[in-house]
């Protein structure tokens, strides 16, 4: 109970931290900021800057305070009942990942350049890489959170298989992204790490599904 209560803390800590540091920036915004960027890490759309002081942030709320009402309303067995306490670290992944891409935005609006938009956008796919990773193995079948395919969610055997293998996937290649993000932080890479961690066990559930159906 106790790190479910540190997790969730640091959940809002977070997304209210980076809001407060964008407000102390905010005179320095632009009107219009970059809050869409190509694989080259260059912006290819615009918002108003209020959109993205607002919408990050109460996306981020919105994602903690729902998430576990899916799980309430979900149909008996896939509640995620002996697996709820994993939730929190869930949240504190994604409110990671979210706090780090604004900042990459808040940081190529007052740079005036998008130079340091790859290297936060590399810190957030390695955080959900790592943090969902070390979860994959211990949630049962649910419809929000994980490999969810016809041949997992009708099979336990199946899920759990998965999941551990997606677990020592998204991990190895959240390690590698962010060892390579302080060397050379590059949109492509972390795209095709973050491919290869979540891809590999769709592909390895497939097989298992094969393997099993005779």
């Amino acid at each position: 109970m106790g790190k479910i209560r540190v997790s969730n803390l640091l959940s809002f800590v977070l997304i209210i931290g980076v809001s407060i540091y964008g407000y102390m920036r905010f005179a320095e915004l632009p009107e219009s900021v970059p809050t869409h960027f190509d694989l080259s890490g260059h912006p290819n759309g615009y918002s108003s800057r209020w959109f993205l002081m607002l919408f990050i942030p109460l996306l981020s709320l919105a994602l903690q305070l729902l998430m576990p009402l899916f799980l309430k309303i979900s149909p008996q067995g896939f509640k995620m009942e002996q697996s709820r306490d994993q939730l929190p670290i869930i949240n504190l992944t994604i409110a990671g990942m979210m706090s780090c891409l604004q900042l990459g935005m808040l940081s190529a609006a007052t740079h005036g350049n998008a130079e340091p938009f790859p290297f936060y956008f590399g810190l957030a796919m390695s955080i959900i890489l790592v943090g969902l990773g070390n979860v994959m193995g211990k949630i049962e079948p649910n419809f929000l959170i994980g490999i969810r395919l016809p041949w997992t969610l009708t099979s336990d055997q199946n899920w759990l298989a998965t999941h551990r293998f997606a677990g020592r996937s998204m991990v190895i290649s959240g390690v590698i992204l962010l060892i390579s993000n302080f060397i050379f932080a590059s949109v492509p890479i972390a795209v095709g790490l973050l491919f290869v961690g979540t891809l590999s066990p769709v592909i390895y559930s497939y097989l298992f599904f094969r393997r099993h159906s005779h």
